[in-house]
């Protein structure tokens, strides 16, 4: 496996897909499950684009690039362990009349997807993907046949799913040890 620092894609085609099923089969199913969907909803919607795959130690981004390169990305989403982020790029500058578009980033804002994909669906967020397809710098080519590439493999990761916190109260077998005032 591949680490952050590796040049080049770590696996396309047949490959690609099947670490991307096991990279979502490390979520909750409900988070594997929603993204999946979430995804087959915006496929279409960015025909000709590159899936690139950033498993992070904070999350699994998938993002669509219609140029190959992450940076040239129009959209992406961040699996979490609790949630689903949509990303979209050139938000600050994205006609957004509700206000649903979060975040304070100079280049990139975000919605969380808290009902998967009835919330991708709903109006205003489908004109926001739209808008921020026509402000990409380089469109997109439906006639381009993307492909799913996994770009970036983290052995750092935090837990993918939620962590149960852990009880602030001490177990009843640890005494405290007598405080001491001063020394002698």
């Amino acid at each position: 496996m591949s680490t952050s620092k590796a040049k080049g894609p770590v696996a396309t085609g047949a490959a690609a897909k099947k670490l991307l099923a096991g990279m979502m089969a490390e979520y909750l199913p409900a988070i594997a499950t929603s993204a999946k969907k979430i995804l087959a909803v915006l496929r279409p919607m960015f025909k000709g684009a590159d899936e690139m795959v950033y498993d992070y130690p904070v999350g699994l981004v998938i993002a669509f690039s219609p140029t190959g390169r992450g940076k040239d990305g129009i959209a992406s989403i961040v699996l979490y362990p609790k949630w689903i982020n949509l990303f979209l790029l050139n938000g600050p500058t994205l006609p957004d009349p509700t206000k649903r578009l979060q975040g304070a980033g100079t280049a990139v804002r975000h919605i969380t997807l808290d009902d998967g994909i009835a919330t991708l669906r709903e109006k205003d967020v489908q004109a926001l993907i739209k808008s921020a397809i026509k402000a990409s710098e380089f469109g997109l080519d439906a006639k381009r046949k993307g492909q799913l590439v996994i770009q970036v493999i983290s052995p750092n990761k935090r837990p993918r799913r939620p962590v149960e916190k852990a009880s602030s109260r001490k177990p009843a077998s640890v005494a405290r040890s007598p405080r001491r005032r001063g020394r002698t």
